[in-house]
């Protein structure tokens, strides 16, 4: 073989071997949410915005007890290896009792929290 084929052959070689098609991420099956805690009375709804008026997720019940979803997994191709601004508005009846700002992310796989409560205080 010539010079130049073996030269293009291992270029083509190593341009394969910097993609990880071998190993993909491995994501498990879990469906991963981004969660807070809201003390002192229950929201008859909420939402997460991010930017001017995108709303991210709506909910009209808690996940369970007090715990309410500020973000999912359903969101994460929309954030896949970033990060960004979210803001939670929990209401009760009417009134805004919550407007909390959180820090989010995703990676390949799931969603995550960068920075934000754990427990809101009412």
């Amino acid at each position: 073989m010539s010079n130049s084929v073996i030269a293009v052959l291992i270029f083509f070689l190593l341009t394969l071997s910097s993609c990880d098609l071998v190993n993909p991420p491995e994501c498990t099956l879990d469906f991963r949410s981004v969660v807070v805690e809201v003390n002192g009375a229950q929201l008859s709804k909420t939402y997460t915005i991010a930017g001017q008026a995108d709303t991210l997720h709506k909910n009209e019940n808690p996940v369970s007890g007090n715990f309410y979803t500020i973000i999912d997994d359903n969101n994460q191709s929309e954030l896949e290896n970033s990060e960004m601004d979210v803001v939670f508005h929990g209401y009760m009846g009417d009134s805004l009792a919550v407007s909390e700002t959180y820090e989010v992310g995703a990676d390949e796989c799931h969603i995550f929290k960068v920075s934000g409560k754990n427990i809101i205080e009412l």
